[in-house]
């Protein structure tokens, strides 16, 4: 295998992938709905107000629990919003796994090392470790809230590479968010823009891996 510049390429050793947007198909817009008809703002507010919250990060890294956020959230939007039904709307976000993916993941683990690498929180993952089988079924399955840092931070990479023993240059990393992937590449790790399960499966074969 060669890259661009004519360097005969490492062999791939490893395959980690992103998680919501590649193997699980997600709309965060349904949760903006829900909680748009308690507090009556707009959609785009609570979206707006939501990803503009550093609760929102701190959430993601494991630095607030859940009945935190909640209360953070309730603040954020002005509302009142029982933490059972806040869960229930928090985790309506799923819609189901993207199959052609989570079937071309499966394949690979004859071949080579397969992680998964998330940005997300306990509510979102303890949610999907009971609905999404292949979670339980890998050994390297990897989430911000539990490192403590988020995509695209180099730290999150570095903490996978060392805990699957295999170096930058012999992973690759699939992500649907460009800017992800453009810091797994910094560090020497090959990307995959998944785009969609077309693009998976295209980057996969010209890697050799299918």
């Amino acid at each position: 295998m060669k890259q661009n510049d004519g360097a005969v390429a490492e062999p791939v050793e490893a395959v980690v992938f992103d998680l919501g947007g590649v193997l699980m198909d997600f709309d965060f817009d349904r949760a903006n709905l829900a909680a748009a008809r308690v507090s009556g703002l707009s959609a785009d507010e609570v979206r707006r107000r939501l990803f503009s919250s550093p609760d929102f990060l701190a959430f993601e890294r494991g630095h607030l629990t859940p009945q935190d956020f909640h209360t953070k959230l309730q603040n954020l939007l002005g509302i009142q919003m029982p933490y059972a039904l806040f869960c229930d709307a928090w985790n309506g976000i799923f819609k189901g796994e993207i199959e052609p993916t989570v079937t071309l993941l499966r394949g690979l683990r004859s071949r080579v090392k397969v992680g998964v690498l998330s940005n997300t929180n306990v509510i979102h993952f303890e949610y999907l470790r009971v609905r999404m089988g292949l979670l339980t079924e890998l050994d390297h399955v990897y989430a911000s809230h539990e490192i403590g840092s988020r995509k695209p931070n180099a730290e999150c990479f570095h903490h996978v590479l060392g805990r699957m023993g295999v170096s930058a240059k012999r992973t690759v990393f699939v992500d649907d968010l460009l800017e992800n992937i453009e810091a797994a590449q910094v560090l020497g790790m090959r990307g995959i823009h998944a785009v969609n399960s077309h693009a998976v499966q295209n980057g996969l074969r010209e890697l050799g891996l299918i």
